[in-house]
């Protein structure tokens, strides 16, 4: 390889690095060497290979910017899923939701669930602490958030690490389906018509209409309005009307939007013709 050629590779290796900025450290050189052994296999299998080799070579794998992404993404969700790595878990998870708008619609989607049943377990523990003083009083501060009255101590203390269980349960499912079904069928992955970016596009045509639908719903049945104080109140009976129960299901359909996403990418037959042809 000439002073040209190694050029080319350098200022095509900066760009990939540029592409991954926020991986972790040992994924991004670990991509950094893959694509490097790739370029120099694939100019070892020509012979006397010259610029125009080069450049065929690099055009065949693609624009870094198309598929760096894809791989951090796919290789730090794949260490802490299998290995139970934290600071994969969490750079994978900021990573994500910086990255695309369908992962902060996850990662906000099951912050908010994580949060609400983290704030009924302290409600609970409060409670049962100081049941006649300030701990009731924190309790109810912390129920009213949801606009309701605190519920019995000993249910929440159950319910809330329970539904933060359940929760574990369902992220730690929905991560193992994108490593199973998200992985890369080639270096680079490709960048149109992968499963990853399709079970994307339905996350977020789920939540997009789940969010239309209980907006519109929810102020057209009375359900959701505002106090005196301009704060959102949600009255006890709004489940009432059928536009109510349609404003419940335009929520719930919100809340569950990277299940039914996923759930939906991988019973598609699109997305198994997708996986079955190496996209």
């Amino acid at each position: 390889m000439n002073l040209d050629m190694q050029r080319a590779v350098d200022h095509y290796v900066a760009r990939l690095r540029r592409a991954m900025r926020g991986a972790s450290p040992d994924v991004a050189a670990e991509i950094e060497r893959e694509i490097r052994g790739h370029i120099e296999d694939a100019l070892a299998a020509r012979a006397a290979p010259a610029v125009g080799d080069l450049r065929d070579v690099l055009e065949r794998l693609g624009a870094p910017e198309e598929y760096a992404r894809d791989l951090v993404l796919y290789m730090m969700v794949d260490r802490g899923y299998r290995h139970w790595s934290l600071p994969h878990m969490l750079r994978s998870t900021v990573f994500w939701s910086l990255s695309t708008l369908a992962g902060a619609v996850v990662v906000l989607t099951f912050g908010v669930l994580y949060a609400l049943a983290l704030a009924a377990s302290v409600a609970a523990t409060l409670a049962i602490i100081a049941p006649d003083g300030w701990g009731a009083r924190w309790a109810g501060d912390l129920a009213g958030v949801a606009g309701r009255s605190a519920p019995a101590p000993w249910l929440a203390a159950i319910g809330g690490p329970l539904a933060l269980a359940g929760l574990t349960i369902v992220v730690r499912w929905f991560v193992g389906q994108y490593v199973r079904h998200a992985r890369p069928h080639a270096v680079p992955a490709s960048a149109a018509g992968d499963w990853a970016r399709q079970a994307e596009r339905r996350i977020l045509a789920i939540a997009g209409l789940g969010f239309a639908t209980t907006l519109v719903a929810g102020f057209g049945s009375g359900a959701y309005r505002f106090d005196e104080a301009f704060r959102p109140a949600l009255p006890p009976d709004y489940l009432g009307s059928p536009l109510g129960l349609v404003s419940g299901a335009g929520l719930l359909m919100l809340v569950l939007a990277p299940v039914l996403g996923v759930l939906w990418s991988i019973v598609s037959p699109a997305a198994a013709a997708d996986e079955a042809s190496g996209l």
